[in-house]
């Protein structure tokens, strides 16, 4: 599954870099919003199998959540895997706050953005590929560090502000967030007993996703205002 994400992550930059390229913004915009309707759409035709009568428990959404966050903290090893992964992920929406600067940066044109996608997405496939190898063979603490250490080295490669650099750099970052995910993920799934799994998985993907809008938010106006004030140093 991850592995058919991906290959969508680096099949729709180089579309959608050509699409801006030949029709602009709107067109790209508009074949977006096409594909999240397209997708609704196949949600809806989901058909799940109703429980047997008498079975259902009366629940709130936030009493699940909390007991999910409750099983993370009383599991050790779950909870220092998710921790970490978590500051990884948030970390990762202050990259992609920077993207467009990255593309300057090396002296492209926007729609070179493409092109650092698919780097990003080919990275991703392969580590999606043999994440299960490396799994079974160092474990998911494991992998999370090989996760990290990879978005730390990519993060490098990329700033250095230089084009081949930094696109080897967006390949090696390219295995650093499925690595984290996977690890948080299985390791989720192998310690949590399973009427409690759909709780903890929920807990997991806030404390992995829920950051990434706000800080990506953040880092746009820590750029935005710190070339304000470059311009206006320049300017005296």
């Amino acid at each position: 599954q991850l592995g058919l994400q991906e290959t969508g992550r680096l099949v729709a930059p180089l579309a959608g870099a050509g699409l801006f390229a030949l029709a602009g913004g709107g067109a790209v915009a508009g074949a977006d919003a096409a594909t999240f309707a397209v997708a609704a759409f196949m949600t809806a035709q989901l058909r799940l199998r109703p429980r047997e009568p008498g079975t259902r428990e009366a629940s709130h959404w936030r009493a699940d959540l909390l007991a999910g966050f409750a099983h993370i903290k009383q599991t050790p090893a779950l909870r220092r895997v998710l921790v970490a992964g978590a500051g990884v992920m948030a970390l990762s929406a202050l990259v992609v706050a920077a993207q467009y600067s990255l593309v300057e940066a090396v002296g492209q044109r926007p729609a070179f953005l493409g092109v650092f996608s698919a780097g990003l997405g080919g990275g991703s496939i392969v580590a999606s590929l043999v994440s299960s190898r490396v799994l079974r063979r160092t474990g998911e603490e494991w992998l999370a560090i090989f996760g990290m250490v990879n978005f730390a080295a990519g993060t490098a490669l990329r700033a250095t502000g230089m084009l081949v650099p930094a696109l080897i750099g967006t390949v090696v970052l390219g295995f650093a967030l499925p690595w984290v995910f996977l690890a948080v993920l299985n390791l989720a799934q192998r310690l949590t007993p399973l009427s409690l799994q759909g709780r903890v998985s929920a807990a997991v993907l806030l404390a992995m996703f829920g950051p990434q809008a706000p800080l990506q938010a953040l880092g746009s106006l820590a750029i935005h205002y710190g070339s304000r004030s470059e311009e206006h140093t320049s300017e005296l």
